[in-house]
């Protein structure tokens, strides 16, 4: 069963060492005319600035942990520091480091500024928790992509979406995933919440999102029907997979 305690001492671990519902956005649906059942799920995982007020039907309003690139926390049209989307929650950060980064190196030179607004969140909200996910974890989910393809693979980063999806299967009993594999409702609409199409979005520029889907569509469980009408896909947790060596 999903447990806070949990949740907070794995994501503290994948730091020091080194769902849930649709994943890009996340929640239910990218897409709306879905009847979302978020609400009754243990966790519920959000990514970056997608908000859940006025989308309600599609996405629900349950949100557990947020999941967001460095961006969100360093520009300032997000408002981190006042918004409401980044409180009473668990907070995950990511920056997008190179492959073979040194700490002291990254920490004094991030791609986008994230642990300035980090020290500032955490000294103004030191009763939430609030994580920076260590790079390796970053580039070993990567490793797990490029291990997956024949073809070679740019290296930048996964997606927030991948990374959101790995880290529930290792919370979760088992994971839902919306959207994250194109449903028939496909569109180029990047968000549900922005008017903003580029077809990018669905199928990657900067991150492997093309081979991300390709691998977890491979994993998941669900029936033919469940992802081209509903674009639900179901993974099981770690917890459940037996692996053979």
């Amino acid at each position: 069963m999903f447990t806070c305690e949990r949740v907070l001492v794995f994501i503290l671990f994948i730091t020091s060492a080194c769902w849930t519902e649709q994943v890009r956005e996340i929640e239910c649906s990218r897409a709306t005319q879905t009847v979302c059942h978020c609400n009754s799920h243990d966790a519920v995982v959000r990514f970056n600035a997608a908000p859940s007020k006025g989308y309600e039907k599609d996405v629900g309003s349950k949100t557990t942990i947020r999941i967001m690139n460095s961006q969100i926390l360093a520009n300032p049209k997000h408002n981190f520091s006042t918004s409401s989307l980044y409180k009473d929650i668990t907070l995950v950060a990511w920056d997008p480091a190179p492959y073979n980064i040194d700490l002291h190196k990254w920490y004094q030179q991030p791609d986008y500024d994230l642990f300035t607004p980090y020290i500032t969140h955490r000294k103004n909200f030191p009763e939430q928790p609030f994580y920076i996910l260590h790079p390796s974890f970053i580039w070993k989910l990567w490793d797990i992509v490029q291990s997956n393809t024949k073809d070679n693979i740019q290296p930048n980063p996964p997606s927030s979406g991948f990374i959101g999806i790995v880290m529930m299967m290792n919370f979760c009993e088992e994971v839902h995933v919306y959207e994250y594999i194109p449903s028939m409702r496909q569109s180029k609409l990047c968000h549900y919440h922005e008017k903003y199409n580029d077809a990018a979005c669905t199928f990657g520029a900067y991150h492997p999102l093309l081979y991300e889907k390709l691998l977890i569509k491979r994993m998941s469980t669900a029936s033919e029907e469940d992802i081209k009408k509903k674009g639900k896909v179901t993974l099981p947790g770690f917890s459940k997979i037996n692996c053979l060596l």
